[in-house]
């Protein structure tokens, strides 16, 4: 044999024994990967005991607030890069729940202020802040905010204009939706 090949054959055992050992223990061996945290932060009681957390991965493989300044994905992100991810990340959940209105309507055959009733997905790190400020037969209006941008928000409404108490806009630049289901927000 080559010395290649035998460096290559290494290299693959060595590949596939790190694969068992992920699978077996359910995550990767790299100490990076897997950080050991107090049980006193996870628990939110006192001990010095450590275990392993869990990463951090949002439920059926919606992306995390990259935003959020506490994550580690937003370290060393410029301040526009985090403002312009906190919008996008409002108007997501806006659009979340632009589907969850009309499961619920067709449900029900008339929307609703009650966002549990709306049965929408929680994602780790999810700091949006969505305000349903009207819900009739006719229609819907919500509001989103970020902590990533105080005072600013995205709004949106569905149903006839003439039906709803009012169109609704923006905090700071008082921007309102062109129609029905449109997403605007302030400048960041």
């Amino acid at each position: 044999m080559t010395r290649s090949l035998i460096a290559l054959t290494a290299f693959f055992g060595a590949m596939l024994l790190a694969l068992v050992a992920m699978i077996l223990t359910g995550g990767p061996r790299h100490a990076r990967s897997s950080p050991v945290v107090s049980a006193a932060s996870i628990n939110g009681e006192g001990g010095a005991s450590p275990v392993r957390a869990r990463p951090r991965v949002a439920p059926q493989g919606v992306p995390t607030d990259p935003a959020e300044p506490d994550q580690p994905a937003s370290m060393g992100m410029p301040a526009s890069y985090r403002a312009t991810n906190a919008r996008n990340f409002a108007r997501m959940r806006l659009r979340e729940l632009m589907m969850a209105e009309e499961w619920y309507y067709n449900e029900t055959n008339s929307y609703t202020t009650d966002l549990p009733k709306l049965q929408l997905p929680r994602r780790t790190g999810d700091v949006v802040v969505l305000r349903i400020t009207f819900a009739g037969p006719a229609g819907w209006s919500a509001e989103a905010t970020h902590p990533t941008l105080p005072g600013k928000s995205c709004v949106t409404y569905a149903g006839p204009p003439n039906l709803l108490p009012h169109i609704p806009e923006t905090l700071v630049d008082h921007t309102q939706p062109l129609g029905e289901r449109d997403l605007v927000c302030d400048k960041p």
